[in-house]
């Protein structure tokens, strides 16, 4: 059977399957999820702004969603999503420590594109107390006995730490024992003589910070008495 216009209908069945089949070719390709900006690991200071961006090529329909460490971001008025990114006013090295990711979903399609994970190296130093580490009570204390204490100032990356007594820079080697690792400060033969407040301070990539809660020594001479006396001034002669 031949058409008025000379086109079989066989040749016109294949042309429309041709042209359904393009059709449907283009509508899948157009519903593939294209990233054009995904979120990238970076640096970032506790306190201060960032953002993670997640944007796609063809954006309607498209709703998206934030993970981290694979569970849905909890948002407030510092972390919260706008538009496609996620927005941080003052990033927390404890609530933003992990990974993110995005999640980008088609409504009428249904088709889901996930991003890479990306996450934050947040530098921060916080400030803390002074404490006695070693003997572990002040009570135990003892004159010419080592006393340790413990800074408990931290951070990241990690703080060089520097100690003081009655606010004097302590630098003597001879006398005490500075270990960064620990962030400790050992007296090693303890006496009245060092009796005083000790602090500490401590500075990182963000800065600098002192001891928010300091310890005193008091160390009591339980000898006051002169080592040089001649006690035969002090001895009573006898009566003649």
């Amino acid at each position: 059977m031949v058409l008025s216009c000379g086109i079989s209908v066989a040749k016109r069945m294949a042309l429309l399957l041709g042209a359904t089949a393009l059709l449907m070719q283009v509508c899948c390709i157009q519903t593939i999820i294209l990233f054009t900006k995904e979120p990238y690991s970076q640096d970032a200071l506790h306190g201060r702004s960032a953002i993670l961006r997640c944007e796609v090529e063809i954006p309607t329909n498209v709703v998206f969603e934030w993970l981290l460490n694979g569970k849905p971001v909890k948002t407030s008025e510092r972390r919260f999503i706008e538009g496609s990114n996620l927005q941080f006013t003052a990033v927390d090295w404890r609530e933003d420590s992990g990974d993110f990711q995005c999640i980008a979903r088609n409504t009428v399609t249904g088709e889901e594109a996930k991003t890479a994970t990306a996450s934050f190296n947040i530098k921060w130093i916080e400030t803390g107390g002074v404490i006695l580490k070693d003997p572990p009570s002040v009570s135990e204390i003892q004159t010419s006995a080592p006393v340790t204490l413990r800074c408990n100032i931290d951070g990241h990356p990690r703080p060089n730490w520097q100690w003081f007594r009655d606010g004097i820079h302590l630098t003597d080697a001879s006398h005490y024992t500075f270990n960064n690792k620990e962030r400790s400060l050992t007296l090693k033969s303890a006496s009245p003589e060092d009796n005083g407040i000790y602090c500490c301070c401590a500075r990182n990539a963000v800065g600098n910070v002192c001891s928010n809660d300091n310890f005193t020594l008091m160390i009591i001479d339980l000898n006051p008495c002169p080592q040089n006396i001649n006690l035969s001034l002090w001895i009573p002669r006898p009566m003649i």
